[in-house]
């Protein structure tokens, strides 16, 4: 049975990896040739797996993800640049949901919470699956 991370990646990366958009966990890791990429991912999850039990034992658990999207300030400064980055926020959008992460709040946008020169889009996503 694989694992809710290693899910999240394959799904990040079969949607957007080839594209060039890396996905990573926790933190970004340097890419090999590509030390300051143009856009990237970086998710992580809530402490706790959440469940819901009867007679004491668990019947489903719940994961909770925040995906941050992260993009150079640059891409944004054209009509074309902002089209091109809600296009790959909505591309991720399908295909976690396609892979069966639900969101209830959709994305927002963050801005450049690091202050790294990358602007932010958030998105907070959830797992549920029967143990």
């Amino acid at each position: 049975m694989s694992t809710v991370r290693s899910l999240v990646q394959s799904t990040l990366d079969n949607a957007v990896l080839s594209a060039g958009v890396h996905s990573f966990w926790q933190k970004k890791n340097e890419i090999k040739n590509d030390t300051n990429p143009d856009e990237y991912i970086v998710y992580t999850f809530d402490g706790a797996e959440n469940g819901v039990f009867a007679d004491n034992e668990p019947l489903m658990k719940r994961k909770d993800i925040t995906l941050r999207y992260y993009c150079r300030e640059e891409k944004i400064e054209t009509e074309a640049g902002r089209a091109a980055v809600e296009g790959r926020i909505e591309t991720i959008l399908a295909a976690m949901k396609a892979a069966g992460f639900v969101t209830s709040t959709g994305a927002f946008d963050a801005g450049d919470i690091d202050d790294i020169g990358y602007m932010t889009t958030v998105i907070e996503f959830f797992y549920k699956r029967v143990v």
